[in-house]
């Protein structure tokens, strides 16, 4: 004797309409056994019909808060950028890896995701007291943040070599 499966017990309950006594009789099995692999394949098919199945639950969630409705939806908002990880558009709950999840979700290209490195690096710096006052004298001049501006200088500098 085969062993029996649950598909095979959903199949005959939806399809032969056998009740679930008749459904164990015929595959050998308990009646409790076959309800539970019956309610097993309906769970499934009920799964696979949300339009974020496949996503880890954090990342759906993340992405129903957002008032996102369906795949596409989703889609659109990526190439729009609006899922950028380093933005502030991206839905809250959605982090690094709920990106990487969506982009392997969508498949989208290897070479056409979002790098993933890090924001920043989080730096503390003593400053001498004349180079206090040539930030600030900076940051009043063009309205940046001093993280900004420092990050500008070494990148100028970084670039003049």
């Amino acid at each position: 004797m085969t062993s029996s499966t649950p598909q095979q017990a959903y199949d005959l309950c939806h399809e032969q309409g056998l009740t679930f006594k008749q459904i164990s009789e015929e595959l050998g099995i308990t009646t409790n056994m076959a309800r539970r692999y019956v309610k097993q394949c309906e769970r499934k098919a009920w799964l696979e019909a949300q339009w974020h199945y496949g996503l880890p639950v954090q990342a759906a969630n993340a992405l129903l808060a957002a008032g996102f409705d369906d795949r596409e939806q989703v889609l659109k908002a990526y190439h729009n950028g609006e899922l950028n990880p380093k933005g502030t558009l991206s839905p809250h709950g959605l982090g690094k890896n709920g990106i990487q999840a969506v982009e392997e979700w969508l498949e989208i290209p290897q070479k056409n995701r979002y790098d993933l490195g890090p924001k920043y690096v989080q730096l503390a710096v003593r400053l001498y007291p004349d180079a206090q006052r040539a930030l600030k004298r900076l940051e009043d001049e063009t309205g940046e943040l001093p993280s900004a501006i420092v990050a500008r200088l070494i990148l100028e500098a970084d670039q003049s070599d």
